[in-house]
C-alpha cells in the first residue's frame, strides 16, 4: 500500500475514534440529538469519500475512452456517467453543509445557555 494512503487511513481512523468518543459523551449528557446529528455527519462524510473515489475512477475511465480512437460512440455514455457522479457528489456535499450548519446552530445555543 502506498505510504500516503496509509497515513490518510490512519488519520481517518484517529478522527473516527475521536468522533465516537464525542458521540458517547453527548449520549452521557443526554444530548442524543447531537450525538445522532454527529453520527449522521460521519455517515455523510463516509459516503462522500466513497463517491469521491468512484468519481475519480470514472474520470480516469472517461479520459482513457477519450484518448481511444474509437471512443466517439461511447463518449456520451461516459460523459453522462461522469455528470451523474458529480451530481451525486455535490448532493452529498450539500447534505454535509446543511448538517454542519445545524450543528453550528446547536452549539451556539449551548454556548448561550452555559453559565458564564
Amino acid at each position: 500500500m502506498h505510504c500516503g494512503y496509509r497515513s490518510i487511513i490512519e488519520e481517518f481512523a484517529k478522527i473516527n475514534t475521536r468522533i465516537l468518543q464525542i458521540e458517547q459523551s453527548l449520549d452521557e449528557l443526554e444530548r442524543h440529538d447531537l450525538a445522532s446529528a454527529l453520527r449522521q455527519l460521519q455517515l455523510h462524510e463516509q459516503a462522500k469519500l466513497r463517491q469521491t473515489v468512484q468519481h475519480q475512477s470514472l474520470q480516469k475511465e472517461h479520459l482513457a475512452w477519450v484518448l481511444r480512437e474509437d471512443s466517439d460512440e461511447l463518449a456520451p455514455v461516459h460523459e453522462r456517467q461522469l455528470r451523474l457522479s458529480q451530481q451525486q457528489l455535490n448532493s452529498i456535499i450539500d447534505d454535509i453543509n446543511l448538517q454542519l450548519d445545524e450543528l453550528k446552530s446547536e452549539l451556539q445555543e449551548l454556548r448561550q445557555q452555559a453559565p458564564s
